[in-house]
């Protein structure tokens, strides 16, 4: 339930065995490559118009294939800050209606969730949650990308919610807030 970035480039990477060969579909269009001696491989879709049709992205390789299915193309906003964007939409003043009528198929949203703890990470405000932050660029992340409905709302940063709510009944694209 992703969505991708329109009119720019999209990266896709991920890891495999060393020299292993690997592709990418997505939206009519197959990229390959191989995995360096390190196992890691990147490749670049072309610029895509918005797409609001949920569509398959296929990434292949010589032992494993994974299919992401319902991937729409359009905004994508990462909605970062201090502690305001992090109040849940349900936390919200007069929010009853605003989640009840939550159902919008063309918003997504992805929250991310601190690294994991390592000797790597250093830990923020351990009083109140247990958030550990990560000093180096991390492979990967922890979270989930959902649709806009009124059961998946209820958590989601509400500043991004009505955002992106406001952008794409603007913009009529799809939008994704990470």
């Amino acid at each position: 339930s992703m969505v991708l970035q329109r009119e720019q480039p999209v990266p896709v990477w991920g890891t495999a065995a060393a020299d292993e060969a690997v592709s990418v579909s997505f939206g009519g269009q197959t990229v390959s490559t191989r995995a360096d001696a390190q196992g890691k491989w990147k490749v670049s879709l072309a610029v895509m118009k918005a797409n609001a049709t949920p569509q398959e992205m296929t990434v292949a390789g010589a032992g494993n294939t994974l299919v992401f299915k319902d991937v729409l193309v359009g905004e994508v906003w990462l909605c970062s800050g201090q502690s305001n964007m992090g109040l849940e939409v349900r936390k919200s003043l007069n929010v009853s209606n605003d989640m009840a009528t939550a159902n919008y198929a063309g918003i997504r949203c992805i929250t991310i969730y601190g690294a994991a703890i390592s000797n790597q990470c250093y830990e923020i405000n351990p009083s109140f949650e247990r958030q550990h932050y990560s000093l180096t660029p991390q492979d990967t992340c922890h979270g989930t990308w959902q649709t806009c409905t009124p059961a998946n709302v209820a958590n989601w940063s509400a500043v991004g919610y009505f955002f992106g709510r406001k952008l794409q009944s603007e913009l009529r694209v799809p939008v994704g807030m990470i």
